[in-house]
């Protein structure tokens, strides 16, 4: 009877080898910083930027005058999200922020935003993969930009 036991586990245990040495295929859970292709926005760029311009507070951005453009890291805030497989952007979190209500706004326009995606691949796979939209707040005239005079100009 002692030896029941040990024939059974000597039967079983090449079995669980067996499905170890399987390829599995990407890890559905697995999200990459870098694919084979990157995920790229239908209608490109372009697409988020007008969605943006067209959706975006106005009255934030009066409110965002040179000083606080130029002291709020450009007027720049940064929305990291995760495409996934299907090409929907999921899960938006301020990842650079510059403080409210600018953070809230940038997290409406990311997770309001009507745009699908082309999924990213991996080895022919689509995969889920982690990007970055940067929304800006202030304009190139808002940076206290001037043109400099050079030394002889009046």
């Amino acid at each position: 009877m002692k030896a029941f036991p040990i024939l059974l586990l000597y039967f079983i245990a090449p079995n669980f080898n067996v499905h170890g040495q399987e390829k599995d295929s990407v890890d559905q859970y697995v999200i990459f910083e870098i694919a084979d292709t990157g995920a790229e926005p239908v209608g490109g760029m372009e697409a988020i930027y007008r969605w943006i311009s067209d959706n975006i507070s106005h009255e934030i951005t009066k409110s965002a005058d040179t000083t606080s453009c130029v002291a709020l890291r450009d007027g720049k805030v940064y929305v990291r999200h995760v495409i996934d497989e299907q090409g929907r952007l999921i899960d938006p979190k301020i990842e650079i922020g510059i403080g409210e209500p600018y953070d809230s706004e940038a997290l409406r326009l990311v997770t309001e935003m009507p745009i699908m995606w082309i999924p990213a691949t991996k080895d022919g796979q689509n995969v889920k993969v982690r990007s970055t939209t940067v929304i800006s707040f202030c304009t190139k005239r808002d940076h206290g930009t001037k043109r400099r005079r050079k030394k002889n100009e009046p």
